[in-house]
This record gives C-alpha cells, sequence and structure tokens, in this order.
C-alpha cells in the first residue's frame, strides 16, 4: 500500500514527495538524462523485469553500458534492453513477425533497423540486434504511458529497461528491497508507487527534482 511505502522511506530516512502525475515525471526525469529506478504495483513474474521492478534510463548514450553496469556491479557484458510502444516496433525492428507476442516478454533477439542503431546505440548490440520489450497500453498502461511522454519530450521511440536489482541478486520486491538496491546501485531518483525520492548525491549537488 501507499502507506506501506511511505514507512519504508520514512525509516531509512529518505526524503520523498508525492507526484500528482508519476509517470510524467519519470518520463521527464528520463529525458533530462536522469536515472530512474521504478516500482510499481504487484512484484513482476518471470525471467524478465517488464517495467514495474526495472531502471529505467536514456536509450541515446552508448556508454551506458559501462558506466551502469559498473555502479550495478555488473559486468560489461550484460546488455541492456529497449522498451518500445507496439506501434513503433516496425519503425525499430526487422523480422518480427512471428515474434511479436514473444517480444511483450523480452524474450527474443531481433535485428535493428538503421533508424533504431542511430537513434538508440545505447540499447543496441554490437552485432546490431536488441532484445526488445514491446510495450502496449492494454499490457501495462502506466509504463506505457511513461514511453509515449518520453517520446513526446525527445523524439526516441525506446528507452533503456534493465531488472531493478544488484548484480547475483534478486529482483527487488518489497520496497525495503527496493530502497536498499537504490542506495547501493548509486542511482538518481527512485519511483516508489506514487512518490518520488531523490539519492544522497543529488541533494548534495542541488540537483533538486521536484514532484509535479
Amino acid at each position: 500500500s501507499e502507506q506501506e511505502i511511505a514507512t519504508a522511506l520514512q525509516r531509512a530516512g529518505i526524503e520523498f514527495s508525492r507526484s500528482s502525475g508519476v509517470e510524467n515525471d519519470v518520463a521527464r526525469l528520463i529525458a533530462d538524462g536522469y536515472v530512474v529506478a521504478r516500482f510499481h504495483g504487484r512484484m513482476e513474474f518471470g525471467p524478465r523485469a517488464l517495467g514495474n521492478r526495472s531502471i529505467l534510463y536514456r536509450p541515446d548514450d552508448p556508454s551506458v553500458n559501462d558506466w551502469l553496469n559498473q555502479r550495478l556491479r555488473r559486468t560489461e557484458f550484460m546488455p541492456f534492453a529497449p522498451a518500445t510502444m507496439l506501434e513503433d516496433a516496425d519503425q525499430c525492428y526487422v523480422g518480427l513477425d512471428g515474434a511479436r507476442d514473444t517480444a511483450r516478454f523480452m524474450t527474443i533477439t531481433a535485428d535493428c533497423t538503421d533508424t533504431m542503431k542511430q537513434s538508440c546505440p545505447g540499447v543496441v548490440h554490437v552485432d546490431g540486434t536488441a532484445r526488445p520489450q514491446l510495450v502496449s497500453d492494454e499490457d501495462n498502461p502506466a509504463y506505457y504511458r511513461i514511453i509515449k511522454k518520453f517520446k513526446r519530450l525527445t523524439g526516441l521511440t525506446s528507452i533503456v529497461n534493465t531488472s531493478f536489482n544488484i548484480h547475483e541478486e534478486p529482483i527487488v520486491c518489497t520496497p525495503e528491497d527496493a530502497i536498499r538496491a537504490f542506495n547501493i546501485g548509486h542511482l538518481d531518483v527512485l519511483a516508489i508507487g506514487p512518490f518520488l525520492a531523490q539519492s544522497a548525491a543529488m541533494r548534495e549537488t542541488s540537483r533538486v527534482v521536484k514532484a509535479h
């Protein structure tokens, strides 16, 4: 519940604010170059994090695989995946016929179009492929709104989605898990339920994030 989340944040001594439009705020933060850890709703089940227990970032930074994996104590051999709105799939990927349903769950690779390679190098593998998650309004409306708003702000079709966890630990489940991983990973912003919290480093440098 929202109260459980607020209590966990208070116990951890983390300053936070309530957002009246958290999806728009998350999209704006990603567009501004912040790394956002997102904890929303129920725990997800399956081999991939599909937005509700995910770390989100811009896809146009080709160096992201190195520095973000270092923060998360992962190796450079663990590439990131793009989350793309379903209607933009053909603009980004080649040969998805017969695999679109599978691609909803980020479990198959596809060749990227030249447009995707040029605009989103942070999520394209060295061989020109990516492992996309195709997101629809029907599957996950809140997550879909983030990607749609991000596209409006930047013109980019996709966002980086990597699992919200520290290397060799399970994906976060509880608010306490999320807070711990957020602190260990030195991430910028924690979007947890309707609340936004910023890292201590951001507060110290006066990079203040305000909920709208």
